[in-house]
Order: structure tokens, then sequence, then C-alpha cells
């Protein structure tokens, strides 16, 4: 008897362990079934999901003493009901989950290595659907104030009396005046503040009253700091000093060209001679002569008298130089022409 009592106990004893230990068991069972039931992976039908592709306006950028590439995107999405959700990114590609879908304000702050604001850009997107939605935001430079630092360049030699104006249009035709100063021959320089953004550049080199060149460039002012360039008159449209046709025939002589670097002759193919009537802006060719001939006879039946510019151009193979023109203050031997009336 004893011994089967035993057995019952030690039966007893197992029988309360096993119920002991199905216990967690179970219950984790349970836990991981409501797991397989409710997959955090599978999204919310309120999401909304959106690509942003972030970009610039494509515009001339003056140098500037900060830098101008874009380090950090800060991005900051707000609902209607003024929920936020931050972003920051270094690409210009971004893919993001809202918690809902709705109407969201997009706010991008653009920011370069060291930290300074350069661009901003703003946009609105209305998700309706837990499909990926694109939207692109091109950012304008950021608002605040910046100095647009401007150097114009000259041939002197074709200027008497100079003297530049200029003004900066703002995208909204708004125009700010721009005070050059000469800064040496045959420069100026004008440093002028004004809101960051972009702009037309639009300068005049003058000689007396005389407007003798011009230029139109497209630019950016950047805030926080100093945005600069140079620009270079490369052509001056000048009347000059007329030459005055008084005789029936003339000859007008030039030095041959050279090479720059070594002053021996250069290997020209010959030389195109051109006239216009003085005030006048086109040139009109009237002939052309051999390599080894370096002036030109005019005679008044090609060319009736009165007041002329006249220039002359070295011919190549396949190309043309620059003319070099007839202004009489500049035309005698110091600068290679030769007048010879008849």
């Amino acid at each position: 008897m004893k011994e089967v009592n035993l057995v019952m106990r030690n039966n007893i004893y197992i029988n309360l362990l096993q119920k002991f230990l199905m216990v967690p068991a179970m219950a984790l069972f349970v836990i991981m079934s409501g797991l397989g039931c409710s997959n955090p992976i599978i999204q919310s039908q309120d999401q909304g999901n959106v690509r942003l592709f972030l970009g610039s306006s494509s515009t001339r950028t003056m140098e500037s003493d900060i830098s101008t590439q874009i380090s950090l995107f800060q991005v900051l999405f707000t609902d209607i009901n003024g929920n936020e959700v931050p972003v920051e990114s270094s690409d210009s590609v971004i893919d993001v989950s809202l918690p809902s879908q709705g109407t969201w304000n997009i706010e991008v702050s653009g920011y370069n290595d060291i930290g300074i604001l350069i661009a901003y850009g703003q946009q609105s997107v209305a998700l309706d659907s837990t499909s990926q939605q694109s939207v692109t935001i091109n950012l304008l430079p950021a608002s605040g104030e910046g100095t647009a630092v401007l150097e114009l360049q000259w041939n002197p030699i074709q200027v008497k009396n100079a003297a530049v104006t200029g003004s900066l249009i703002d995208t909204s035709g708004n125009t700010t005046p721009l005070s050059f100063s000469l800064t040496g021959t045959g420069s100026a320089e004008c440093a002028s503040p004004v809101e960051a953004g972009y702009y037309t550049l639009q300068a005049q080199l003058m000689d007396d009253s005389t407007v003798v060149a011009g230029l139109a460039e497209a630019v950016q002012v950047l805030s926080s700091g100093l945005s600069q360039e140079l620009f270079i008159f490369d052509s001056v449209n000048k009347p000059g000093d007329k030459i005055t046709i008084t005789s029936p025939d003339f000859t007008v002589a030039w030095d041959p060209a050279v090479d720059e670097e070594t002053g021996a002759p250069a290997a020209v193919s010959g030389y195109r001679f051109y006239y216009r009537a003085h005030g006048s802006v086109g040139w009109v060719h009237l002939g052309d002569t051999a390599a080894d001939t370096s002036e030109y006879l005019v005679s008044e039946a090609a060319l009736p008298r009165g007041d002329y510019d006249f220039a002359v151009s070295s011919l190549y193979t396949d190309s043309e130089s620059e003319l070099h023109t007839s202004y009489d203050d500049t035309a005698d031997p110091t600068y290679g022409w030769y007048i010879s009336w008849q």
C-alpha cells in the first residue's frame, strides 16, 4: 500500500508540473498568434507616402565668399491640424511615409557645409491613397540681404572718357540702380547691398555721352555674404572720331599680323577690309588682300566721299580674327593704322 501511495503522489506532482509549464507556453502561443494577425510590415490604410525631388533653378551664380553647395536638406511636413513630421537628408531625392493622408504643407531649407541657410522652397501635396506620390520642389535663394560686388573691364585704348552705369532688375521688374567707380585704366567696380535672389544685371559703358558697349546677364545674389563677378566688355562699338573722305582715291595700310607670343609674323592667308558709315553699327565687306599685302586702295568708284569708319581682319585657313577698327583716336602708327591720302 505504501508503494501505491507513493506512485500516486508522484503522478499528482507530475500532473501539477505539466499544468504549470503549459500556462506560459499557451500565453506565448497567444502572443505569437496575435502578432501574426497584425503584421507591422503591412501599411496602415491611413498612411501617406511621398517621394521628394529637390533642386534649384539653373541661373548663373556669381562667385561667393560662402559655399553655395547644399549639404543638408531639412524638410518639415505640416498637416491641416498642425501635426509636424521633420525629416533631414543629404540626398536630393527623399522617400517619406506620413502618418495620415490629406493635405500636407512641405517646407524645405537647404544648408551648406557650415550650416548657413542658402536656399528655401515650399509646396503642398494632397494624399488620398497609400500609393507613393512624387513632388518636385525647386529651391530659391534664401531670403535676406547680400552684397553684389561687380567689376567691369574694357580696352582703355578704345575709350577716351569712360563711365559706367548699371542696374539690377529682380524677377518682379523692380530696379536697383548701381553706382560704379573707376578703379583704374579700363576698369570700374560697384559694391551694393541688395536682397538675395535672382536678377538681371544691365550695364553700359559710356564714352563721354555715347554708349559704346553694354551687357545683360542673369545672376544670383546670395544672402549672408559677398556675391562677386568680373564682366568684360570685349567688343566696343564706339563711333570714334570720324574719318572724312575728301579725295577721290586713298590708301589704308596696317601692320601685318604677328604672333602674340613670339612677335614673329603670323601665318595668315590674307586680310579682309570693311567700312561703315560713321555713326552706324553694322560693318560692310569692301574687299580682300593677299597675305603679303597689308594695304588697301579705296577709290571713289567703290566708296563715295563722306564720313566713315574702317576695319580690317586677319584671315586664316578656317577662321577670321576680330575686327581691328580705324577709330581716329587710335589710328596712328602706334596702333598699326596708316592713312595715305592721294
